[in-house]
């Protein structure tokens, strides 16, 4: 005997053929072999429909993968886009960038120009003043000899010395003066002078000659009635 388990827990009997034994039941075959031709197609049918579920479920996959890839495929284009969009504007920069410099540099040649004539007019403005100075200088000594000589000659004339600590006072004075006048040195000469010479006697330049002094002063009689070589006149304090 040969026994078939069928759906449903359904036994199927066949009787096992020996030799030309013929089956008891001879239409039961081709019920049989229906059946069974429909169990094979529902079984693949159901194999068929759980590869289709797992193929639907890899295919939903790699769309949301794929979809992912896109996104970033786009974002990768766009940083791509705004990268050769920056290197092609550096370029452009740069060339208006040089022809902004090249317009520039006229203006920057003679704004350089303007400025090296002002410092060039100021340097020879303060070496006029220096050399004003010098000069100014220069006469304020020939001054100073001038008035040590006359201090000399009162010496010689018998007059009493002045200390060195007087002469340092008188010529301070004298240069502090000077520097209060602006220059006007002749007015300061003769305040000096009549600073040093003591005032004359009424008697003593009687039949006397005048002697005139350059710059209209008064006149002021020598006591020897000639003026030596190297020697200032004398001039009265007004």
């Amino acid at each position: 005997m040969l026994c078939r388990r069928v759906a449903k827990g359904r036994v199927l009997t066949l009787t096992r053929l020996r030799g030309g034994d013929r089956p008891r039941t001879p239409r039961l075959f081709p019920f049989l072999q229906r059946r069974l031709f429909v169990l094979l197609i529902d079984g693949m049918i159901r194999k068929l429909k759980a590869i289709e579920d797992a193929h639907s479920l890899e295919v939903t996959q790699f769309e949301s993968r794929i979809g992912e890839l896109k996104r970033d495929l786009g974002k990768t284009a766009s940083s791509m886009l705004k990268a050769n969009e920056a290197k092609t504007a550096k370029p452009s920069e740069m060339r208006r960038l040089k022809r902004k410099v090249k317009s520039g540099e006229g203006s920057t040649v003679c704004a350089i120009e303007q400025a090296k004539e002002a410092v060039h007019t100021e340097y020879h403005t303060r070496l006029a003043r220096m050399a004003d100075s010098l000069d100014s200088l220069g006469v304020v000594h020939a001054r100073d000899l001038a008035l040590a000589g006359v201090e000399g000659r009162m010496h010689e004339d018998g007059e009493a010395p002045p200390s060195p600590r007087a002469e340092e006072a008188t010529l301070s004075a004298c240069r502090a003066e000077s520097v209060d006048a602006e220059g006007d040195f002749d007015r300061i000469f003769a305040g000096l002078k009549s600073e040093c010479v003591p005032p004359p006697s009424s008697g003593e330049f009687e039949g006397q000659e005048p002697i005139a002094e350059e710059g209209g002063d008064d006149v002021v009689p020598n006591s020897e009635g000639v003026i030596g070589e190297g020697e200032a006149p004398r001039v009265e304090d007004d």
